[in-house]
């Protein structure tokens, strides 16, 4: 069996003798026969043969990152009307926690709280930041009569409360975190 290279050499003479008239020719070109040189042949692509991959030197396209999903919109209790709603974002160090009081959010709003049983405080949360967030270990905890009782863990969800929750957000993980809260108020 013959390789590709002996296969484009065997391909280059015979063409160069083909076109030269032979091997008893006279060395004169014409118009009619004109002559060609065996690293022209050599170029081509003889039939049969694999044609070698491209080795383009071209940078490689740079692929998007996707954008980082938002805090879910609050989704209430059958009933219950959505008085106001605002979202943002907080940025944890790792091992930072940041509290909250969901009657600063209120006031915020202006939303008037007459009872803290009769008006309930949504709040969902979206870590944007490391995305994707794997490893992320973020926990919310409230604030109950000097105890403090997780509520919940993970990089995204909703929790509901009465309205005067006091709450707080941990970053257990080893990395900084971003993570966007989305609160609202409803009766």
């Amino acid at each position: 069996m013959r390789l590709p290279a002996q296969r484009i050499a065997a391909a280059s003479i015979i063409a160069v003798l083909a076109l030269s008239g032979g091997c008893g020719g006279d060395g004169e070109e014409t118009a009619e026969s004109p002559s060609a040189s065996p690293t022209e042949f050599a170029s081509e692509t003889p039939r049969d043969t694999e044609t070698p991959a491209s080795t383009s030197t071209a940078a490689p396209e740079a692929t998007a990152t996707p954008e980082p999903p938002h805090a879910a919109a609050i989704v209430v209790e059958t009933g219950q009307t959505i008085l106001d709603e605002k979202a943002f974002e907080v940025t944890l160090a790792p091992g930072e926690s940041r509290a909250f009081d969901a009657r600063d959010f209120s006031a915020e709003l202006g939303v008037s709280i007459t009872s803290c049983l009769d008006t309930s405080f949504y709040l969902s949360w979206q870590v944007r930041q490391p995305y994707p967030p794997d490893g992320v270990d973020l926990e919310f905890y409230e604030a109950l009569r000097g105890a403090r009782l997780l509520i919940v863990e993970g990089v995204s969800g909703q929790f509901t409360r009465g309205a005067c929750v006091a709450f707080e957000a941990v970053n257990n993980s080893a990395v900084e975190v971003a993570v966007e809260l989305r609160y609202a108020f409803t009766e």
